[in-house]
């Protein structure tokens, strides 16, 4: 799996994760939003699906967070 965008934008991180061909958009987010509620806990991130991405928002004082997500999902 790869992550397609890391972007550090004014006010948070955004990341972009294309689903893999064995897995359904839906199905993928749940995972990702599972593992991000187990392992970094609420309030700092937010997700998007759509047709065949997921996109993680975080915070901007999250980079500790981002780089764990990003070290995991990698």
């Amino acid at each position: 799996m790869e992550i397609k965008k890391l972007h550090k934008l004014v006010d948070h991180w955004y990341i972009k994760i294309y689903v893999p061909d064995d897995k359904d958009p839906t199905s993928f987010n749940r995972e990702i939003r599972n593992w991000l509620a187990r392992n970094i806990g609420s309030g700092t991130w937010e997700t998007e699906c759509g047709v065949d991405y997921v996109g993680v928002y975080f915070d901007i004082e999250a980079e500790t967070d981002v780089m764990a997500f990003k070290l995991a999902w990698t």
